[in-house]
């Protein structure tokens, strides 16, 4: 029996273009944590690595740009799941994201695990007036 039950580390991800290309949507080595318990809980974090700081150690004081940004290159949401194995998909009924859009909607994911990796895909995401389908592969973290 395959499980998503545990942590996850991401390794890449990638967006489909229009045209069936890829691109690194974080860059080359985004950052992010995915975890599943097994109560039914998860949580995803995903971000651009090279993210760069604010000019001021206040976060309250970001100019509009530095705002703009920060929020632009980070992914956070957190809630419940519902895992349909056979049919390899798991539902994320989210209950507090950074996008509020998404909170008390269900994001669905379609999964693979092999071996230690996970691969999701999600379903098209609107961005910028376009959809694109995100490719996130991910490393099961190993307990010491």
């Amino acid at each position: 029996m395959m499980t998503l039950i545990g942590t996850w580390h991401l390794v890449s991800c990638t967006i489909v273009n229009d045209d069936g290309s890829e691109d690194h949507y974080w860059g080359k080595s985004p950052k992010g944590v995915l975890i599943y318990d097994e109560a039914g809980n998860m949580a995803a974090q995903l971000r651009q690595a090279d993210r760069p700081n604010f000019n001021q150690e206040d976060w309250s004081k970001g100019t509009h740009e530095e705002i703009k940004r920060a929020f632009q290159s980070y992914q956070a949401y957190y809630g419940t799941y519902e895992l349909h194995e056979e049919q390899g998909y798991v539902i994320h009924h989210v209950e507090g994201a950074i996008f509020p859009n998404w909170q008390g909607q269900p994001e669905k994911r379609f999964f693979k695990i092999d071996g230690e990796a996970l691969h999701i895909t999600s379903p098209p995401i609107p961005i910028n007036g376009k959809e694109f389908i995100f490719k996130l592969s991910w490393t099961k973290t190993k307990v010491a």
